[in-house]
């Protein structure tokens, strides 16, 4: 599964870690463990993260765990407004190496591969 990951740092391998951004709204299972997380869906913080990395993640591998309460909230969602809403995060306990390193150009206001 191609999964998406941004930071600020230029990394080879994405290693997990109890970053600075953690809260409780995260899935039990993750909170107060070190963890990568991913999106399936590339995402444009504001402002932009430097670096945007693709992996590829098999979708058994029993270290990537669906973050479950995200998930819920997002086919609530989906039902509510009436639209396909797919996003998920997912987190990781095992280093994962990166596929792709795309870099944040401004001047296209989109990430560019490197």
């Amino acid at each position: 599964m191609v999964l998406y990951h941004n930071s600020n740092e230029l990394l080879a391998k994405l290693t997990p870690k109890l970053g600075h951004s953690r809260h409780d709204g995260e899935d039990p299972r993750a909170v107060g463990k070190p963890v990568v997380w991913f999106s399936n869906k590339p995402q444009v913080d504001k402002p932009p993260m430097k670096y945007r990395y693709e992996v590829d993640i098999p979708e058994d591998d029993s270290d990537l765990l669906l973050d479950e309460p995200f998930a819920k909230l997002q086919v609530n969602f989906s039902k509510m407004f009436k639209v396909n809403n797919d996003w998920r995060w997912y987190f990781c306990f095992h280093e994962v190496d990166v596929n792709a390193t795309y870099e944040w150009d401004p001047n296209k206001s989109d990430y560019v591969k490197i």
